[in-house]
């Protein structure tokens, strides 16, 4: 019946904060979601009057954010296209999507100068599915394209309940070390795929044996082979070495300079003169410069709902966590401080991003760290900038479609490869012969998890290896020491020393070590026992550590008043408490008197969810009070059965492990270790005489001078 209502209890308990913590994110998300709706008009209004009349005040900083969202889309075309050939679809649904997240994640993002568009990292997911080769390949392009889009709609709705929910802001549990090799993974998985450049279709268009998986690679005998390899090295150096020119590069960015003079060298000197022509992107997709109707794509009966699904899911959290690691870098480069929100914010507006480039035939993306930063460096601060970007890049697809079509793509590969050099965290090697083994191991894991799976359950086997390991880290860190307090004569044979050494009191009254130690004495030939036991436990009380933390108790030997201090310890869980409970109860059995203080809010929380631990109360004055006697040596023992109850928990202070207890009032000791003991403690021993009899003196400098008389 007992065990019956403390569950009881701890279910109402458990049901009541969960109701009322639900109950307070709803009301709080449902508030602000009428107050945007009902702001809306107004606050886009008031904006946009605002920014107006503010540009017109200060035309260079109009100017500057003009040129530099121009810039930035210039810098995206060659990206934009190359990712497209990743995720297997036409350069215009790439570019497509690039321009709705530029549009859509500038005016609604919560970093006004960051830049999205369409990413590698989520180009990487969608690839399983629609790239060359890949599980969709059986369906014609048009249905593939269709699920893709699809698949784009989903990310972007389970981006928004993310963001609705508050999920986004669990990003922040995500250790160093799998980022570390979420960007390794990411950068192998770019280029593998780099890897189509060098391969060709024998018979018929290249989009067709890609679909087939009958791709062949190039021979090594061929003039054609070294030509793209001579172009893929001619792009990777001009983007390498480009941005030297640092006041040029500011307003030409290196990857539009080597796709000029890449695709100048192709038709100008290596078509006419050489006569070993490389691939063109107008030879490998189709190119168009159409804008698609608004529509939720429609899909055959045996579409597979389970891989859209799960490619949707997966794209929604990588595209979550590259946005939040843009933000991060760019709040770092402007020196602004993260709002508690601004990780729900950004992932909102990832979510709507998404949704509309899929409804308007995208690909999507998330935002962009590279785009972003050149952004930031060219002086973009504010919407425009991100959103003219998607303006100007929208010009560039209707008005230059077929340009696009005559870059070869050896040139994009090239481009490619660059980002791979610059992705890959090449620190990784030292780190990993210097950081811990669950370190090292995670780094490796996420990046081999990342190629082998995909980037998603990369990063949660990550997060996952890296909290079971700091767990069973966390659960060395308990420490218990303790000490014995107010010494008192006692009749019987109990003593701390045993048998083979006799305590002779001398005349004075209290010995005092390190150990903060006090011998009262009263009577002559009288046994000193102490009358009250301290533990101070130090370092987390959770699951891992209870056991060590049960184990360092002695009912049976300890005196009948015990203090377990827990000021320097945080009750972390419900384990920890049972762990508490058990310890009382052992001592309970043997009617001694148990008082636990050094608790704060949170770990009273815990506490409290256990109906017999409640109501054990301890003021914050009584803990005081009982401190300040110890430290004074005075120790009062209440043998009142009222005041003898366990009390609240109360005052908490980050754990500091410290060192093992000085004696073990169980032990069998000799004379020789007794006087180790004492001797560790700050006892000074002096020699007196023949006899076995400890006498204490005291001396005035309050150290204690132990004579063997």
């Amino acid at each position: 019946m007992r065990y019956r209502d403390e569950l009881w209890y701890v279910l109402r308990e458990t049901w009541a904060t969960v109701r009322r913590r639900t109950s307070y994110h709803v009301r709080t998300h449902i508030s602000a979601t009428k107050r945007a709706i009902s702001n809306g008009p107004s606050s886009v209004f008031n904006f946009l009057t605002g920014s107006t009349s503010y540009y017109r005040s200060h035309p260079k900083t109009l100017w500057n954010e003009l040129v530099s969202g121009f810039t930035v889309a210039i810098l995206q075309i060659p990206e934009s296209v190359a990712f497209s050939f990743v995720a297997g679809v036409d350069p215009v649904v790439g570019l497509r999507g690039t321009v709705f997240m530029a549009i859509v994640c500038g005016a609604l993002g919560a970093r006004p100068p960051m830049i999205s568009g369409i990413a590698g990292a989520m180009a990487v997911v969608v690839a399983e599915g629609s790239g060359a080769g890949g599980r969709w390949r059986e369906f014609e392009r048009s249905v593939i394209e269709r699920m893709v889009f699809m698949t784009l709609i989903l990310t972007g709705i389970f981006q928004f309940v993310i963001g609705a929910l508050g999920f986004a802001r669990l990003s922040k549990i995500i250790p160093f070390t799998a980022m570390i090799g979420y960007m390794n993974g990411l950068a192998i998985i770019i280029l593998i795929s780099q890897f189509d450049t060098f391969k060709e279709c024998p018979e018929g268009h290249f989009s067709v044996c890609a679909r087939q998986d009958s791709l062949k690679w190039m021979s090594a005998s061929n003039g054609n082979t070294w030509m793209v390899a001579l172009e893929v090295v001619l792009a990777a150096v001009i983007v390498y070495f480009f941005p030297l020119l640092k006041r040029v590069e500011r307003f030409v960015p290196a990857p539009l300079v080597a796709l000029v003079l890449v695709t100048a060298f192709e038709h100008g000197i290596n078509r006419p003169l050489i006569g070993y022509p490389a691939r063109l992107i107008k030879e490998t997709a189709s190119v168009s410069g159409k804008f698609a109707i608004p529509d939720i794509p429609s899909l055959p009966n045996d579409a597979p709902w389970g891989d859209i699904i799960t490619y949707a899911l997966v794209m929604a959290l990588v595209g979550m966590i590259e946005s939040i690691m843009t933000s991060d870098a760019v709040a770092e480069v402007l020196r602004e401080p993260n709002g508690n929100f601004t990780s729900t914010h950004e992932t909102l507006a990832q979510g709507m991003g998404n949704f509309v480039s899929g409804l308007f035939g995208g690909l999507g993306g998330d935002a962009m760290m590279g785009q972003s930063l050149v952004n930031v460096i060219n002086g973009g601060r504010y919407r425009l900038s991100a959103f003219s970007s998607g303006i100007f890049l929208a010009i560039v697809i209707l008005a230059l479609p077929q340009a696009i079509g005559l870059v070869p793509v050896a040139c994009l590969g090239g481009i490619l490869f660059t980002i791979v050099v610059k992705t890959f965290y090449w620190h990784t090697f030292i780190l990993l012969f210097k950081l811990s083994l669950a370190d090292s191991l995670n780094i490796v894991l996420v990046t081999v998890l990342a190629v082998m799976t995909n980037l998603a359950i990369a990063v949660g086997a990550g997060v996952v290896w890296r909290s079971l390991a700091h767990t069973l880290a966390s659960s060395s860190l308990l420490h218990v020491h303790w000490e014995l307090l107010g010494w008192a004569p006692e009749e019987d044979n109990y003593s701390v020393l045993s048998d083979s050494v006799s305590v002779h009191s001398a005349p004075l009254p209290r010995i005092e070590s390190k150990a903060s130690m006090q011998i009262e004495t009263a009577s002559a030939n009288a046994r000193l026992v102490p009358q009250k036991k301290v533990y101070y436990i130090n370092g987390p009380l959770f699951f891992g550590s209870v056991t060590t933390f049960r184990t360092a108790f002695t009912p049976a030997a300890d005196p009948h008043h015990i203090t377990i201090d827990l000021t320097e310890s945080l009750v972390s869980d419900f384990s920890g408490v049972a762990a508490i409970y058990a310890v009382y109860k052992r001592y309970q059995k043997l009617k001694k008197a148990v008082f636990i203080r050094g608790l704060d809010a949170h770990s009273r929380m815990h506490i409290h969810r256990s109906m017999k631990l409640k109501y054990l109360t301890m003021t914050d004055a009584e803990t005081e009070a009982a401190k300040q006697a110890e430290r004074e040596h005075i120790v009062h023992v209440d043998d009142d059965e009222e005041s003898l109850s366990m009390h609240a928990l109360e005052h908490l202070m980050l754990f500091r492990p410290q060192g093992d207890e000085l004696h073990h009032p169980d032990l069998e000791l000799s004379a020789e270790e007794a006087i180790d003991i004492l001797r560790s403690a700050g006892v000074v021993l002096v020699e007196a005489g023949e006899n076995s009899t400890l006498a204490l003196e005291r001396v005035q400098s309050s150290q204690a001078i132990v004579s063997i008389v």
